[in-house]
């Protein structure tokens, strides 16, 4: 029992650092991937205002205002965070602006404005102040903008003729807070907190808005560090962290956010938990044998001497035909038994040692055939309970095969096994030099029916699908779920026209064979995007999944309940990264539903 504690204490110790370095790494680079986006998307507004100031230079100049209204508005097309862009005269009037918002007013007192004059102005998070009564929100969250600036100077002089200034909606930080968490969708209690250089929460969760932090990691990330800790919050519950800091831009001053990445260590250290679990459980299993097996041994050790001891004792008290038989269980005991056997022979005469010799050769024999039996019940049981034991661990062998390589809720392959089976298969196809196709596709407003009949209905409604999936598909194609509610479905040996086909049936089934529900039915359409592998190189996985996925972005911009093919020889899709995330790929958002 003691060794039993001291290995799990000792185990459980290894394991939760190994998971905590593992973890912590993780968070860390999460960490620092946010960090990057937004670093790159303030970067690439800056350059939106520069190139824009630069064009609008001559113009200024030469007081051609013709086109600045149009090239405001189009900039403001291209990016739809945009809430106001403006050009400024030097006295602090609006010349022109996004929707002719602020037109005429004067904003020389804002910093935005007057800080232009030395250099480019990044301003943080604020609340919106002229704007909140005129630029509508998605919701009832008061507006907070994000302000840039930049200064309209003369080609040839240098003279600064004007301000170009922008306020971008804080809206697009949630925006790449879905993006970013999308990538660690196995770890459903991961949060990210965007901090403010005087510990204000930026970003985060609901009841953290509008509050400030003061955590060892928070004053590490603020103090430029980048790294993990655990740490207790003040809800009472330990975290994992990942933390890094936004640098600055070589053309401006970073607003030098903390980007943080939390976890419960409970989530994060359960499988040391399990581990601990299981070998606690192990080691009873042992010990409880082990003392068994003392018990039994103990027997063994004393059964001779037990007998050795009656057999004086009828001697003593002058039994006939009593002795003292020689015994061969252990050295210690033959020993004994020899002495004894000589000293009682030497008391008696030729012809009583003649007769019990006789006696004693017969009881030998059954002694020996008895141990020899005994023995041989020890062994078959030694080997039973063995065979129990194998057979044991192979059963709980492959139940964590199926652990490990099936999605929980609808009992097909989960996103690890899809990718390991995917990319045997590749090897397959460019081995046979034959053809492979990848469809991927999700369920159309999914939300939408969490919300309206519950989670319950929600995981009805995608075991459902699957359904419908398998009847539509071979049994030798390749289905599983890598998403909330999106699936890929990898078929060997298809051209683009059959895995349209296959694609066609199951949009069909889906649109026309609803959930049944008590009291009514669920109605669902999915998209589907094809990639096809034709006579180019075979591409990995990842770069087929992210053709595959563009594919299906198209088909949900086209109107959902479409399908949408790509070729996997065109060049790699826009924003994508080999090997990130097993086949995740960066750029442009993915339409929610």
């Amino acid at each position: 029992m003691a060794l039993t504690l001291l290995i799990v204490a000792y185990t459980q110790d290894i394991a939760v650092r190994e998971l905590r370095d593992r973890v912590g790494v993780n968070l860390q680079e999460v960490s620092q991937q946010v960090r990057d986006q937004i670093e790159l998307n303030l970067e690439e507004r800056y350059r939106d205002l520069a190139l824009a100031s630069s064009v609008l230079a001559d113009d200024v100049e030469a007081s051609r205002f013709e086109r600045v209204q149009v090239m405001l508005e189009e900039l403001q097309l291209t990016y739809e965070d945009y809430a106001w862009i403006g050009l400024v005269a030097m006295d602090g009037e609006v010349l022109f602006s996004t929707d002719n918002v602020l037109k005429g007013e004067n904003v020389a007192h804002r910093p935005w404005f007057f800080e232009t004059r030395d250099r480019p102005f990044l301003g943080d998070v604020h609340k919106a102040l002229l704007l909140d009564e005129i630029l509508s929100t998605e919701d009832s969250a008061p507006l907070r903008l994000i302000d840039i600036a930049v200064p309209v100077r003369d080609t040839e002089s240098g003279e600064m003729l004007a301000v170009l200034g922008a306020h971008l909606n804080w809206a697009w930080a949630r925006k790449l807070e879905s993006a970013m968490l999308a990538l660690m969708e196995n770890r459903l209690d991961t949060s990210l907190l965007v901090i403010s250089r005087d510990s204000a929460v930026l970003l985060g969760s609901p009841e953290l808005s509008d509050t400030t932090l003061d955590t060892g990691s928070v004053r590490e990330a603020l103090a430029g560090q980048t790294g993990y800790d655990v740490e207790t919050w003040d809800d009472g519950v330990r975290y994992l962290i990942g933390y890094s800091q936004t640098r600055d831009s070589l053309n401006f001053e970073g607003l030098g956010w903390a980007v943080l990445v939390r976890m419960p260590a409970a989530s994060a250290f359960e499988p040391a938990q399990h581990m601990r679990n299981g070998i606690v459980a192990a080691g009873l299993v042992a010990a409880s044998l082990f003392c068994f097996l003392a018990w039994l041994t103990a027997r063994r050790v004393s059964r001779p001497l037990l007998k050795m001891t009656q057999e004086a004792e009828a001697i003593e008290v002058g039994a006939k035909n009593s002795d003292i038989k020689l015994r061969d269980d252990f050295e210690e005991v033959s020993v004994l038994s020899r002495a004894l056997n000589r000293l009682v022979r030497g008391l008696k005469s030729k012809e009583k040692e003649l007769r019990k010799l006789n006696m004693t050769l017969e009881q030998r024999v059954a002694a020996r055939t008895e141990d020899l039996e005994s023995v041989n019940r020890a062994l078959r049981e030694e080997m039973a309970t063995r065979e129990v034991l194998r057979s044991e661990r192979e059963q709980m062998i492959q139940q964590l095969k199926n652990l490990a390589n099936t999605d929980g809720l609808t009992s097909i392959s989960n996103r690890r096994h899809f990718f390991e089976e995917g990319e045997q298969l590749l090897k397959r196809v460019a081995r046979r030099e034959t053809k492979a196709a990848m469809i991927l596709f999700d369920v159309d407003h999914f939300k939408r029916i969490n919300d309206t009949y519950g989670h319950g209905v929600g995981d009805a409604a995608l075991k459902h699908l699957v359904g419908l999936a398998k009847q539509a598909i071979r049994d030798v194609d390749l289905l599983a779920r890598i998403g909330g509610e999106e699936f890929a479905l990898l078929l060997e040996d298809e051209s683009g026209e059959n895995a349209w086909d296959i694609a066609e049936r199951l949009r069909t089934m889906v649109e026309t064979m609803p959930l049944e529900i008590p009291g009514g039915e669920v109605r669902m359409t999915i998209s589907l995007g094809i990639a096809r592998i034709g006579d180019c190189e075979i591409p990995s996985l990842d770069l087929l999944l992210a053709h595959a996925d563009r594919a299906l972005y198209s088909a949900k911009e086209g109107g959902r309940n479409r399908i949408e093919q790509a070729s996997a020889c065109g060049p790699s899709p826009e924003g994508y990264m080999p090997g990130a995330s097993k086949g995740e790929t960066s750029g442009k958002k993915k339409p929610l539903g």
